[in-house]
């Protein structure tokens, strides 16, 4: 009898499929909305919080020259338009910072280091706002697909 059974369970298993990811698997990049990130994110949590500058006493730089996390000052934001379209140019420090955020985006909001990070959920060395603030709400409807 327990021949029968470690001969079945060995059957089950045999036909089970996997998949080989190989040798050089890397995750595909996350798909957000572009527009949203720089007129929305940019303007309204990166810049307004300092995040490349550093805030006052703090020695500065903090995403800058401080962290893996590199973003870069923006003088003048892109232009949009009303409908959150960007209208402008985008500069190579826009890129630059796009890039960089889209890089701490993981599938969701809920497990995104880009929004666990500054309201205190994951290791960062302090809480920039508060889970329910207005950024982490736009930090939330851009990882989770908003947009125009």
């Amino acid at each position: 009898m327990r021949l029968r059974a470690v001969v079945f369970a060995a059957a089950l298993v045999a036909g089970c499929n996997t998949v080989d990811l190989g040798d050089n698997f890397t995750q595909g990049e996350v798909a957000v909305n572009d527009d949203f990130f720089y007129c929305r994110v940019q303007p309204e949590v990166i810049s307004a919080f300092s995040c490349s500058e550093g805030a006052a006493g703090e020695g500065g730089q903090c995403h800058g020259d401080m962290s893996a996390m590199r973003l870069r000052t923006i003088p003048t934001l892109v232009a949009c338009d009303v409908d959150g379209v960007v209208s402008g140019t985008i500069s190579p420090e826009e890129r630059t910072n796009f890039e960089a955020s889209r890089a701490q985006v993981s599938g969701t909001s809920s497990n995104s280091p880009l929004l666990l990070r500054p309201i205190g959920v994951q290791s960062h060395p302090r809480v920039i706002f508060a889970p329910g603030d207005p950024p982490a709400d736009i930090l939330r409807m851009w990882i989770d697909g908003a947009g125009p």
